[in-house]
């Protein structure tokens, strides 16, 4: 798991970059902490890192421990300037490219706030770990990366077409990332973490996919749905009277989520498994 450890050893950390230079102090800073050459942009509130490795998907599949000290480190760099700035980002993104695959990436995204309350103890280490999003990137296909369950078959078929005369990398671009689509990350990393963890449903639900995204239109109140693909491994369905212990923890969780993050707008949080049409509707409550 990347950047876990090392955030409390941050503490105290003063304005010492300036906006303007933010860019160049994440290059010297990296090349000071790791000696590593790196190449850094930065787009409306969103910085980012990339750095290249020569053979990604084997590290990967391999479990490189080089590989993970790396993305740490650099990790810490962006953490270090982004919470020493006069002007922080809201959000930093590292990007992590395939060298002999050059649309093959592993990208991992941090709110800057949450950083500051996970220093500060006001977030779990589990739900600080949920807020991390981390994904591989292929040309513009994300899928979620879950460094418990690499399904290395599915990474080598992803990599396997662009091996073949890769395109070579272009300049290094980063989107501003988008609150709303984040949190609609987070809220599927907690729901595949529950179903991970829950002994009740584990040994008869399998999680096969799950997206959650925001539905309205703006000054509106809306509502936040969250679609569940889920497989019976007992029998042909999910039973429901398993649904009905999981899909209200998965609403709960996506409502504690934005009481956090003191989200309004929203007013319905809405679950569904599609294969059996199961729903159940919560109201967003705002504090």
């Amino acid at each position: 798991m990347i950047i876990a450890a090392g955030l409390l050893l941050l503490t105290g950390c003063e304005s010492t970059y300036k906006k303007e230079t933010l860019r160049e102090s994440v290059r010297d800073l990296a090349r000071k902490e790791t000696g590593m050459e790196v190449e850094v942009t930065e787009t409306g509130r969103t910085l980012g890192l990339r750095f290249r490795v020569p053979d990604l998907v084997g590290d990967i599949s391999a479990g490189d421990d080089s590989l993970y000290k790396k993305m740490n480190s650099l990790f810490l760099v962006l953490v270090r300037v982004a919470l020493s700035s006069d002007v922080p980002p809201r959000f930093i993104v590292l990007d992590v490219m395939d060298e002999e695959r050059p649309v093959f990436h592993l990208v991992f995204t941090r709110y800057v706030e949450d950083i500051r309350r996970s220093m500060a103890e006001a977030i779990s280490y589990t739900d600080s770990q949920d807020r991390l999003i981390e994904e591989i990137v292929v040309g513009t296909r994300r899928v979620p990366f879950d460094p418990f369950e690499i399904d290395l078959v599915r990474l080598v078929m992803m990599s396997a077409d662009t091996a073949v005369n890769p395109p070579a990398a272009g300049p290094f671009l980063v989107d501003d990332v988008k609150f709303r689509e984040f949190i609609s990350k987070v809220t599927e990393n907690k729901a595949r973490r529950i179903f991970r963890e829950r002994k009740d449903t584990k040994n008869d639900l399998m999680l096969r996919e799950v997206r959650a995204s925001f539905v309205g239109v703006p000054e509106k109140p809306g509502s936040f749905n969250i679609l569940l693909d889920l497989v019976s491994t007992s029998g042909p369905q999910p039973q429901i009277k398993l649904l009905e212990k999981v899909l209200p923890v998965i609403a709960a969780e996506a409502g504690k989520l934005f009481e956090s993050y003191r989200l309004d707008g929203i007013s319905i949080i809405q679950v569904v498994e599609k294969n059996t049409g199961k729903m159940i509707s919560v109201p967003a409550v705002h504090r």
